[in-house]
Parts: structure tokens; C-alpha cells; sequence
């Protein structure tokens, strides 16, 4: 590996043979500086100490700030805190090892924008000292995802032009091709060289023409230089330097760079000074100083300095030369503080011819003797500001001031010219160095174009990229090399270039010589050419790796855009980053805020916030990452979204490194549901096979078993009518009494349970039901349990049973008390309910609409999930074997179910339990019949015609009812029946019949003998149910019908009752032909 210092004069060594030598190299210079301070890119110079020496006009559109603004700071200050300590170990390595490297970094703009570079940076020697230069491109809108290529073997352009200066272009046989503007302007349009030295003595003509053809021959150096007086453009004479270079152009053809300089005030200076000394003023500083001295021995001068202002103020000068008493001072720096020379410096032509020492007596304390003059005069550059002075002193009075005067002037504007144009010519070659740095050394392709789009120039870097050699693309235009789909993009970079965009940006598809195609990044500005013509100046840089890379994560893009699964990335504390549209469509689409910047948990349950928190969070790892289900809460508190979320960790490939946290999730709501319900479905056909089979035994056993227990209280109720109070065999009668009350109401709870009781609804209001039921619950519940009821006072009605519906909230307070065993808190509240969506509840889906809501809530022991999924199953219970049934909730369920309600359970084991029991609201309201006045008295004197096919059950009744007077006809079957309404002479006054016989059916009876007998009052009797009653046509109404099993004083009230109904009320009976299949009953919900 070759050291750093080998590096470097390899460098300086190729950028020697690369450059132009001769008077040319000025020029060169000059035009490559142009092009340095037009380049779209920041270049930037500076010292090994880090301090800024040259800034390129474009930091000015990039960071806002003007060039001399950042010349003489370090760069280090100029970047943002966090990545100074890495550019810095970088530049150091730049420094140390001469080897070129790519620098990134940001900066900060006065309005506070952050602006990110991307630099080359590489190190070149300027007259044997060590210089850096960086060219920054800004890459903040699109940072680069992998270092390109770097381009090698660039090479100087052989002609930069300078419009500063009268130049042109001529071919061997002096034929002019090309001329500045300002050389028109001097010398007119000239074809030939030949015409610009029309006004030269015949030996100037001659010399020039002699110089000329030397210069074209081929054995001979192309170059050379003559002086000559021609009339300046305002008619005075005047002298001019011309100089010429040659130079190959792209066709190999010999061409001749010309330069022409007005000399006129050198050529008199040296007229002037030729009678005083032999040497004059030239180029170079040996030269210089021998004219000084000259100049101090021929005006007689023990002291005389010729300087320049220096860097620290207006008294400190940098010395160019100063000769005292025949010596030069090897100071290089000369404080002039309270001498004339300050006056000089700011401007002031000063003479003193005699008496200096009296009138500057500073000047013995600061130079250490006595002078007897002085004169000086300012050194000023052409825009007239000072550059320096040239005086000196004299041990003697000046006897001809005017002379002093006017050769001083003449020196000290021909040293202020040299002076200036050494100043130049170090910044030219510095900018040199920086265009050879910028060419040789770096990765971009540099290319010139005229107006019509043809290369004029590009740089050897173009050959590693594209495989073309420079001199293949020269004159071409560029949409030969373009892809068809970007020509129409580069037609639309050439006309903003023309409109003035100094930072025109394209990327465009560029054809290598094997035919493919590489992307290039290409930025363009527009200058003016010395010749007037529009050119356009591109940097390219070679970014198909970067563009690849970037298409990939496009297209990654898209695919997470355009996929149906939400995506989000968050910061490791959860704060949203990213959201793609699906999941701002699902999640954030009714929010009031953007999803960025919110917490991710605030889109979940709260149940999810806190698990992914407190435990998926704390356990993520980069290496493993989670897996699970999270439920999504949308903005417009629509139904939650249930999803299976991948959740996981990664770190960004910037540097320094950052971790985030990105969330996947897949939108399962759909298939849960339709796995929810397909589950629900099969505990629903399961339930659904119980309750079949439980209301097939139900309805089966129903009639007969009630008219056993119908017979059996019946009996009960006489004996105990018949004997005292004191009698020994009482108490075993009642208890008899008590086991058929029980059966019947073990009856009901199977009836209830399989939906196939006999309901009777109306137009209830739930609180007047909770307060009728309220004192029997006190009882019911004991001491140790607290009873709190509240009620919504504006409470809607319902329709339901008002019996069916009190079992309901004792069976409810029931379950309460048995899990409060210790004593608690039992509460019963009613309200309204109004949804605005379906909500799935224990018994199945809860639809939109209004509800009114019973809740009955315990702090018990509360039940597991086990527990629970069974508690409305029939005979299910977890009480010992002879406390309990197993048919109080079930038959809860089966009222709630038939009412057309829904219930909820919500409990956890040792927190109790609440049941909601929601009811549909009824918008119908009928006041209950006021009941007619009629005698207490169940006594009576009225026929009853009276239809039982149970023996038992015939007898009872008819026994019960002529006990207290009536006159009944006892029949066993329908045609005994029709046989007394058609001749029983006396008024048949009641039917009381039961509604299932063994060939027809009580309904069927009443119409035949309301026929028979219009006016006939009807009352049915029956231990069946609903489904069963109406298929034997019999619409139930309250008081049509007197359920079994009933008691004697029942049966009693219920025919006074009858008998008491006036006549037009009759017609309300609902008697129907009976159906010819059963009614088919609702599938009821599932017990869990």
C-alpha cells in the first residue's frame, strides 16, 4: 500500500502532466474556477487544522448562507453536534492517509431546517502544502441506501473560458474562429490575426507573423507572446500582451487558445523607470524586489517598503519587500502604527520633502533614527480599494516632490497590478488544484452541454460508469445515450435550466456501451459562456444500486399499502409512526386526531393495552417476537375488531442504530364470528335436543299429572273443610296438600323451562311488579343479606306475564341469596336500555333496538367460567340432592326466552354475580278490565253443564260446585254433552269443559252448543299447554280458562266469576277450528 505522502505526489504528479503549461494555464485556471463556483454541489477547502479557506456559491442556495460567511471557521462548527466527533475521526483519516473516502453529516440552516450532506473528500498539496477539499452534495430529500461506485482516470478540460479577459480561438493558419465579447469590443470582428496589428510598425507586423508560423510548426512549442499598440475602444493609444497556447481539439485538429491583456500603464511605468534603472517590473518576486531596490537607490530612499494590508488590521502590514540602507528585511509582517504609512493605508497620498522628524516624531521612536522625508502612495486594485502602499523614507530632502510623485505612482500601480495578478494567479492555481481534485479525484461524471443539448465536455470518470471514453461522447447529443421513457424528462430539465433553476434534479436511465442501462443522478445549472452562448453544467452521479434499493422498498411499500392486514410501526414506547391505509381506514378513519403520534394502546380493549404493556413488551426481543390475539377499538366506536397480531422488534440500518416496534394484524372478526356462531349453533342444537326432549315429557305428562294433582288438592281441600282444627289426622292432610302444591310447581318449572306454559301478557310496568314482590323478598332473602332496590322512575312498559314474570325475580333472588351463605349486598334495579348495536349476551344476540333492563346483582361467591357455561342447563345445580332442582334458572330462561327477552350473566369467582334480563319494550299500552261488581258470595243457583273424561276429576268438580248450590250436569264425553243442550228442557247456563277429550275437543263442543243454546256462557279447563291448546283451537284468554291443577275455592271463583260475565262479553271467547299440524316452536338459545 503506498503511504500517504506517496499518494498525494502521485496526485500532484498526474495533475502536473494533466495541466496546460505555459501562459495558458491562467486562463485554464480561470475557466475552471467559473466552473467550481457554478457547480450545483458545495465545495468546500480547508487546511489539515480543520479552518474553511473556500466555499463554492452554492452553499448559498443550500444552507442559506453566503460563502464569506463560513470562510475562516472551522468545519466542525458548521456541523450539528452529533456527528462531529465521526466526520472529524473521518478528515483525520483523509489527512492521515492521503486516501479519498465518502463523509456523510448534517448541518443546520439559520431557519433552523436540518439539512443532511453526503461529501467526497480527498487531500491535494497547493506549493507543498497539504490542502483538503470536500464536494457536498445535499442529500436530504433522498439519502443514499448504499455508497456508489466511485469514478476513477478523470482528467483536466484543456479549455475553460474566461470572459473576464479578451480571448478567441484561432487555427494554425491564424484564421479567427472564436472571440470573446470584450475582444470584439477592442478589436472589432477580425477574420485574421493579421488585422489586429493593422496599426503596428511594419516590425511588429513582421515579429508577429514570424512568432506565429513558429508556433505551428510542428517540431516547435505551440505557444508564444507579443506586445503591440493598437487604439483602445475610445480612440486613445494603448498597449496589449498577446499570448497564445495550442491545444488538440476533439477532431485532433491544432487550435490556439489566444489571450490579449491591455499593458498600457505597465508600458508607461516602464518608460518612466527605464532612465532610472535597467530592470523593471515583472512577473515574479525576485524580480520584484530588485525593481525595489532600483527604485530606493535611484530617489535616494535609506528606506523603503512595498506591502500589502495585513490580515489583523489597518496597522499591520504583510511585506512584499522592504529594502533598508542596501538590504532586504527578512520580516514578514511590519506594525506601522503612528507613521506616515498608516495614513497611506487609508488612502492618502503622503509627501513630506523635509522635516519629518519634526512633524512625525513617532517615526525616531518606532524606527530607531531620524529621517529628514518621506513618500508613499497606495497600492490599489482596479475597483479602487487600497491593497497596500509603497513608500519610503529619506535621510535627505526630496528636491523634486513631483518627480517622487509620479514615479511612485507609476511603481505603485504597475506593484499593485503585480501584486493583485500574483493574488490571482495563487487563487487560479489554488482553484486549479480544486477542479483537478474535483476531476481526478472524484466519483461524479462532469459534463458540459451547449444550448442544443451536445456534449461538449465530460470527464474520464464517465468511462467506469458508462464505458464510453470521453472523446466517444464529445459532441453528441444526449438523448442518444437516454432511455426512451426519460428523454421527455430531460427535455423538462433543460427548460427549467434555461428558466433559471440553478439546482435542476433529474434522474434519468443512461445506456452503457454494453447496452444496458445504469440510473444517474444528475444536477444541472446554466451559465453564460465568454462567446455569449447558453451552457449547461451537470454533475451526474451513478445511483443505480441506491435507485434498485429504493424501487425494492417501494415496492415493499405498496405491498404493505395495498394489503388488507393493518400494519403499524411504533416507537419501543408504543407512539404510532407509521399506519398504512388499511389500518387508517379501520382504526383511524372516525378518530379526531391522526393515528401518528397516539399511543397504540389507545387503539386497543383496555384488557389488551394493559396485557401487550405489562407483559408481551417487558418479554419482546429482536430475536423472538409475539403472537396472539388483540381486539381493536375503531374511532367511530363501532363493533370492536378482532385480529391475530404479530408483534415484533427491529433495528434501522442507520447510524446510530434504532429500535422499533412493528405491529401486524389480521382482521379474524368475520371468521370468529362465524366460528362463534357455528359453536353457538351446535350448543344451541344440543340445547335445543334437551328441551325438546324435556317439553316432549312435559307436554306428555302434563294433563294427566294435573289431574292428579287437580284431584289431589282438591280432596286435600274437602277433608280439610270437613274436619277441625284440632283433629289428629289435620296435619297429615295438609301436608299432603303442601307435596301437591310442590308437584305443581315443579310442573310449571318444566313447563316454563321448555317454553310451553301458559303465559297470559299484558302491558306490565316492571317496577310496579319488583314492588309488589319487594315485602315477600325481605322474607325470602333473611336478615343477613342487605335488599337494595332502585328503579328508573320513567321506566317503559313491557309485555309479559306479571305471574311469570314475579318467578322470574324470585327465582333471580333466590340464586342471589344461596350465594351469599354469610350475608352480603343483593341489589335489583330496572332501567332503560336503548342500543345502537347487536350485542351478544349469555342467551344468545341482543338486536338493536330499546329494552328495558332487570338486574339483579349479589356479592356472592360468584362462579367460574365452567360453572356458568352451565347454570341454564335443566337439573344442572350445585346443590346437595335434596335442595334444590336444577330448574330455577332454566325455567328463568325459558319465561325470558317466551316473553321475547334476552339474558346476561356477568360473574367471577369471589366478586359475585349480576343477571340482566332484557325485555323488549311495549309501545302498546291496555289498562286491565276493571273487574265487574259482583257478589263475593261463590254460591249459586245455575246450571253447569260440566264435560271431564277424568272420573276423579268429574267428581270433584261436581261435587265442589253443588255444595255451594249449583245444579250440575255431569258428562263424560261431547255427545252426552250435546245430548243435554238439545233436550235438557230446563236453561243451561255454564259449559265448563275440559279442552282435550278422547274424540274431540271442548272447543268444538262450545260451538255446537252455542248453536244450540245461543247465550251460553263457556269456561274451559286444562292441565296442557300453550302449543297443545292451540292446536286443539283454543286461543287462550284469561278468563276463559281455569288452569289445573286448581283448588275448590279456585274452581268456585272462577265459575261465579263466569257466571257473572255480562252477556256481550261472550263474543271475546276465541274459539277456533283447531289446527291441522302443531305450531312449530322457536329454537331456543344456548346455555352458555
Amino acid at each position: 500500500m503506498p503511504s500517504a505522502k506517496q499518494s498525494r505526489e502521485g496526485g500532484r504528479k498526474a495533475r502536473g502532466l494533466t495541466r496546460p503549461a505555459g501562459p495558458g494555464a491562467v486562463d485554464s485556471a480561470a475557466r475552471a474556477l467559473e466552473l467550481l463556483r457554478r457547480s450545483p454541489d458545495v465545495l468546500v477547502e480547508c487546511g489539515t487544522d480543520g479552518r474553511i479557506s473556500f466555499v463554492s456559491d452554492a452553499v448559498h442556495a443550500v444552507l442559506g448562507l453566503p460563502p464569506e460567511h463560513l470562510v475562516g471557521l472551522r468545519f466542525v462548527e458548521v456541523l450539528v453536534p452529533e456527528d462531529r466527533a465521526a466526520t472529524v475521526a473521518l478528515f483525520r483519516k483523509v489527512v492521515e492517509t492521503g486516501s479519498s473516502t465518502i463523509v456523510r453529516f448534517r448541518a443546520l440552516r439559520p431557519d433552523g431546517t436540518l439539512v443532511a450532506f453526503e461529501a467526497v473528500v480527498r487531500v491535494f498539496e497547493d506549493d507543498g502544502v497539504l490542502r483538503v477539499l470536500a464536494s457536498c452534495r445535499d442529500v436530504t430529500q433522498q439519502r443514499a441506501v448504499q455508497e456508489v461506485d466511485r469514478q476513477r482516470n478523470d482528467y483536466y478540460r484543456a479549455l475553460v473560458e474566461n470572459g473576464a479577459r479578451l480571448a478567441a480561438v484561432a487555427d494554425a493558419e491564424g484564421t479567427i474562429l472564436f472571440s470573446s465579447q470584450r475582444f470584439k469590443q477592442t478589436f472589432g470582428t477580425p477574420t485574421h490575426f493579421e488585422a489586429i496589428t493593422a496599426q503596428s510598425t511594419t516590425e511588429v507586423r513582421r515579429s508577429m507573423a514570424n512568432r506565429w508560423y513558429a508556433s505551428t510548426r510542428p517540431d516547435a512549442a505551440p505557444s508564444g507572446a507579443i506586445d503591440f499598440e493598437h487604439a483602445s475602444p475610445d480612440g486613445r493609444p494603448a498597449w496589449y500582451t498577446l499570448r497564445w497556447d495550442g491545444f488538440l481539439d476533439a477532431n485532433e485538429r491544432r487550435l490556439f487558445a489566444v489571450v490579449c491583456e491591455e499593458i498600457t500603464p505597465r508600458k508607461r511605468v516602464e518608460q518612466a523607470l527605464r532612465q532610472i534603472a535597467t530592470g523593471l517590473l515583472a512577473e515574479g518576486p525576485e524580480s520584484l524586489r530588485r525593481t525595489v531596490a532600483d527604485l530606493a537607490e535611484v530617489l535616494e530612499m535609506s528606506r523603503f517598503v512595498l506591502a500589502t494590508v495585513g490580515p489583523e488590521g489597518a496597522n499591520e502590514v504583510r511585506v512584499v519587500a522592504a529594502y533598508v540602507d542596501g538590504a532586504f528585511l527578512e520580516e514578514s509582517h511590519l506594525d506601522v502604527t503612528d507613521l506616515p504609512d498608516a495614513k497611506v493605508l487609508e488612502g492618502e497620498t503622503c509627501i513630506h520633502p523635509s522635516g519629518l522628524a519634526q512633524l512625525v516624531p513617532a517615526v525616531r521612536a518606532r524606527l530607531g533614527r531620524d529621517f529628514e522625508s518621506y513618500a508613499g502612495l497606495p497600492l490599489r486594485r482596479a475597483d479602487g480599494t487600497v491593497l497596500g502602499l509603497a513608500g519610503g523614507y529619506g535621510s535627505h530632502a526630496i528636491v523634486d516632490p513631483d518627480l517622487h510623485r509620479s514615479l511612485l505612482s507609476a511603481f505603485a500601480t504597475h506593484a499593485a497590478a503585480a501584486i493583485d495578478q500574483a493574488r490571482i494567479d495563487a487563487e487560479i492555481r489554488a482553484n486549479q488544484d480544486r477542479f483537478d481534485a474535483l476531476a481526478f479525484g472524484s466519483d461524479d461524471i462532469l459534463i458540459e452541454t451547449d444550448a442544443e443539448g451536445r456534449i461538449t465536455y465530460v470527464s474520464p470518470g464517465v468511462e467506469p460508469v458508462l464505458g464510453h471514453r470521453p472523446d466517444q461522447l464529445v459532441g453528441r447529443p444526449v438523448h442518444d445515450f437516454l432511455h426512451t421513457d426519460d428523454e421527455l424528462h430531460y427535455v423538462d430539465t433543460r427548460r427549467r435550466v434555461a428558466a433559471g433553476d440553478e439546482r435542476a434534479r433529474t434522474l434519468s436511465r443512461v445506456r452503457h456501451a454494453d447496452g444496458d442501462f445504469r440510473w444517474l443522478e444528475t444536477q444541472s445549472s446554466g451559465f453564460v459562456a465568454s462567446d455569449g452562448s447558453i451552457r449547461t453544467l451537470s454533475l451526474a452521479r451513478d445511483v443505480s444500486q441506491r435507485h434498485h434499493a429504493e424501487l425494492g422498498r417501494e415496492l415493499l411499500h405498496r405491498v404493505v399499502q395495498l394489503g388488507a392486514d393493518l400494519v403499524f410501526v411504533c416507537e419501543p414506547d408504543a407512539s404510532v409512526l407509521f399506519a398504512n391505509d388499511a389500518a387508517i381506514a379501520r382504526v383511524g378513519s372516525g378518530a379526531s386526531r391522526p393515528l401518528e403520534g397516539r399511543s397504540f394502546f389507545e387503539l386497543l380493549s383496555e384488557a389488551d393495552a394493559a396485557r401487550l404493556r405489562d407483559q408481551v413488551l417487558p418479554a419482546l426481543t429482536e430475536a423472538a417476537g409475539w403472537t396472539g390475539d388483540l381486539e381493536l377499538t375503531p374511532g367511530d366506536a363501532a363493533t370492536p375488531i378482532r385480529t391475530e397480531a404479530t408483534v415484533f422488534l427491529f433495528r434501522s440500518k442507520d447510524e446510530p442504530a434504532h429500535s422499533y416496534l412493528a405491529v401486524v394484524l389480521h382482521d379474524v372478526t368475520a371468521r370468529r364470528s362465524a366460528e362463534e356462531a357455528l359453536h353457538e349453533s351446535e350448543l344451541r342444537l344440543g340445547q335445543s335436543q334437551k328441551m325438546e326432549a324435556v317439553g316432549r315429557l312435559a307436554g306428555g305428562i302434563a294433563h294427566d299429572f294435573n289431574n292428579l294433582l287437580t284431584a289431589i288438592i282438591g280432596y286435600s281441600d274437602l277433608v280439610l273443610d270437613e274436619i277441625g282444627p284440632g283433629h289428629g289426622a289435620r296435619r297429615d292432610a295438609e301436608e299432603i296438600l303442601r307435596a301437591a302444591e310442590r308437584a305443581g310447581g315443579l310442573t310449571r318449572q318444566l313447563l316454563a323451562f321448555s317454553r310451553r306454559q301458559v303465559l297470559q301478557p299484558e302491558s306490565i310496568d316492571l317496577n310496579a311488579i319488583v314492588a309488589d314482590v319487594d315485602r315477600m323478598m325481605r322474607r325470602l332473602i333473611g336478615e343477613n343479606i342487605e335488599l337494595v332496590t332502585l328503579q328508573d322512575g320513567g321506566l317503559d312498559r313491557v309485555m309479559a306475564d306479571p305471574g311469570q314474570l314475579e318467578q322470574v325475580i324470585v327465582n333471580l333472588v333466590v340464586n342471589a341469596r344461596d350465594a351469599m351463605p354469610r350475608g352480603g349486598r343483593l341489589q335489583i334495579e330496572t332501567l332503560n336500555c336503548r342500543l345502537a348495536h347487536a350485542l351478544r349476551v349469555e342467551s344468545g344476540l341482543l338486536e338493536p333496538g330499546e329494552y328495558v333492563v332487570l338486574r339483579v346483582s349479589d356479592t356472592g361467591i360468584g362462579m367460574d367460567e365452567e360453572t356458568r357455561s352451565r347454570i341454564f342447563e335443566p337439573f344442572f345445580t350445585t346443590k346437595q340432592a335434596d335442595q334444590g332442582t336444577g330448574l330455577g334458572l332454566a325455567s328463568v330462561w325459558g319465561i325470558v326466552s317466551q316473553t321475547g327477552g334476552q339474558i346476561h350473566v356477568e360473574t367471577m369467582p369471589r366478586a359475585g354475580t349480576t343477571f340482566s334480563v332484557y325485555l323488549p319494550v311495549s309501545r302498546t299500552h291496555e289498562e286491565p278490565p276493571e273487574p265487574a261488581a259482583v257478589d263475593r258470595s261463590v254460591r249459586g243457583d245455575e246450571t253447569i253443564l260440566l264435560v271431564e273424561d277424568s272420573g276423579t276429576v268429574r267428581r270433584l268438580v261436581q261435587r265442589t260446585l253443588e255444595s255451594q248450590g249449583y245444579r250440575v250436569l255431569a258428562c263424560e264425553s261431547a255427545t252426552a254433552a250435546l245430548r243435554y243442550c238439545s233436550r235438557y228442557e230446563e236453561p243451561i247456563h255454564l259449559l265448563l269443559s275440559d279442552v282435550v277429550l278422547r274424540r274431540t275437543s271442548g272447543p268444538a263442543i262450545a260451538r255446537r252448543a252455542r248453536e244450540l243454546r245461543p247465550g251460553i256462557r263457556v269456561l274451559f279447563m286444562s292441565g296442557f299447554t300453550d302449543e297443545t291448546l292451540a292446536r286443539h283451537g283454543l286461543h287462550r284468554r284469561r278468563e276463559d280458562l281455569l288452569e289445573k291443577p286448581f283448588t275448590p275455592s279456585a274452581l268456585l271463583s272462577r265459575v261465579r266469576s263466569r257466571l257473572d260475565t255480562p252477556d256481550e262479553s261472550i263474543a271475546h271467547a276465541e274459539i277456533r277450528q283447531p289446527d291441522r299440524a302443531p305450531s312449530i316452536r322457536p329454537t331456543p338459545p344456548s346455555a352458555g
